[in-house]
């Protein structure tokens, strides 16, 4: 009987130890996957905010717009001779009035003796200014200072060989007038413009001098309007503001739409830099700069 219960006791114990160890089991399982719940909850993407999204998109959008916009603003607000400075527009007009000839008397020896098609007559104006400076003219030939009374009082008496052969290099007779050479015609129509008062470029670009300088090119035999047309032309009297072209200019070099109105304002500006340097230019000056670049024309003549 106490065999029986002893053996019962220890069955029990057994029995003990093996539920006690089964839900030890069991509580490890279940730690175990309630720790890989966790990681995989922890782990787990969190769905995308579409909207979230969106707004990124927009926002992204905008920032690029505003972007372009400043980029724009900056654009159209920039300095024209700054715009125009990769063309090399600012280098000219700094130039003016000096760009091409540097005086009157040169521009008159082009205007008689420029052949069609040809942007300028320099072997004429190179002879011109080759002679002067052999003689030791005062002021130099090619200088600013030289104007047409100087041209007048260095040539005055000088015969018609000479001046064909020595002076111009050239024997052409003037257009309709087969008993007189270009040159002869170059010293008369100097001296024209000195009698009205036409001694420099500026006095030929002046607006109110200019039916004074048509007046003295018809007066003089062996030219006609367009040596007149020529010499306004290389004086820059030529009233370029305003012009479609300017306009069409700025819109290219911009960038964007420039009406007629904004040229006019835009080439104000760009003087008014300009001026900062050289007091004595003026809008015309700039605008003829700007249209001798694009053009063609060198930005300074030069005898070599």
């Amino acid at each position: 009987m106490a065999a029986k219960k002893d053996a019962k006791s220890k069955q029990d114990e057994i029995d003990t130890s093996k539920d006690s160890k089964a839900k030890k089991s069991k509580g490890k399982k279940k730690s175990a996957e309630t720790a890989k719940k966790a990681v995989k909850t922890a782990t787990k993407k969190v769905p995308k905010d579409k909207s979230a999204k969106g707004d990124k998109k927009r926002d992204a959008r905008s920032a690029k717009k505003a972007k372009k916009s400043k980029a724009d603003a900056k654009k159209a607000g920039a300095k024209p001779s700054a715009a125009l400075s990769s063309q090399g527009v600012a280098a000219v007009t700094g130039a003016v009035p000096e760009a091409g000839y540097p005086n009157l008397a040169l521009c008159v020896v082009d205007a008689l003796f420029v052949q069609r098609g040809k942007l300028a007559a320099t072997g004429p104006v190179c002879s011109v200014v080759t002679f002067g400076s052999s003689a030791k003219w005062k002021p130099a030939p090619y200088s600013t200072k030289f104007t047409t009374a100087d041209l007048v009082r260095a040539l005055d008496g000088i015969g018609v060989d000479q001046l064909t052969t020595k002076v111009f290099s050239s024997e052409a007779k003037a257009l309709g007038c087969p008993d007189l050479s270009r040159a002869q015609v170059v010293v008369e129509l100097c001296r024209s413009l000195v009698d009205a008062g036409i001694l420099t470029k500026r006095d030929a670009r002046d607006p109110e001098n200019r039916d004074a300088v048509v007046r003295a090119v018809r007066s003089t035999r062996g030219a006609g309007s367009a040596t007149a047309a020529r010499i306004l032309e290389l004086a820059a009297e030529f009233d370029f503001v305003g012009a479609s072209w300017l306009a069409e200019h700025f819109s290219t070099e911009l960038g964007r739409a420039v009406d007629t109105q904004e040229a006019e304002a835009l080439l104000a500006e760009m003087t008014a830099e300009l001026a900062k340097s050289d007091p004595d230019i003026s809008a015309r000056d700039v605008a003829f700069g700007i249209w001798r670049k694009r053009a063609g024309f060198s930005p300074t003549f030069r005898c070599t």
